[in-house]
């Protein structure tokens, strides 16, 4: 159950610092030192790499993604979608939204 708890604090908090790092680096830069840092399990060595792998993100350019084009809002909204749907991975079917299709519920 900790570990469960912790690992979401750091899928959110990594992402959320992915994201400041796009729009104020310096802001980025103490959010990772501070509130990203304590929840990580430095005991961890591949959690600890990919904690130290994170500061690449700050010398990223906002146009690494544009190239590929998708605008700003597009790349994060896509990117929260994908937090979302990891996340929900981690909750049983009944407190989670329908998987399939929801016009497949519908009965004629």
């Amino acid at each position: 159950k900790d570990y469960l708890l912790r690992h979401c604090k750091y899928l959110i908090r990594k992402h959320r610092f992915e994201e400041k790092a796009q729009m104020d680096p310096l802001s980025a830069l103490k959010y990772l030192q501070n509130d990203l840092y304590i929840t990580v399990d430095h005991s961890d060595p591949e959690e600890t790499k990919e904690f130290q792998l994170l500061a690449s993100a700050l010398f990223k350019s906002g146009s690494d993604f544009t190239a590929l084009g998708f605008s700003d809002v597009d790349h994060t909204y896509a990117q929260r979608t994908q937090l979302f749907d990891t996340l929900v991975n981690f909750f049983p079917d009944s407190m989670t939204p329908p998987k399939g299709n929801l016009v497949d519920l519908i009965t004629l």
